[in-house]
């Protein structure tokens, strides 16, 4: 009895350490695209935003709202 319940804290704690830590995602930043699922992204600067901003104007509004750039299906998210 006094195993099991070793093991199942064990277990929670593994499982709170690596979420803790951003996830077993495979980057530097925990997350994945939610569309393809890619682990291969970058984050937006906001000099990237900035620089946008200055060639599109409001139209890149929309674009800006975003934090990070899917290298696998050049979606932003």
């Amino acid at each position: 009895m006094l195993a099991k319940q070793s093991a199942d804290f064990n277990a929670k704690m593994v499982r709170g350490k690596a979420i803790l830590e951003g996830g077993n995602k495979g980057n530097e930043f925990g997350v994945e695209c939610p569309y393809c699922h890619a682990t291969n992204v970058k984050r937006i600067t906001n000099t990237s935003k900035a620089l946008h901003t200055a060639v599109f104007g409001i139209f890149s509004m929309g674009r800006n709202a975003k934090n990070f750039h899917c290298n696998h299906c050049n979606s932003d998210f």
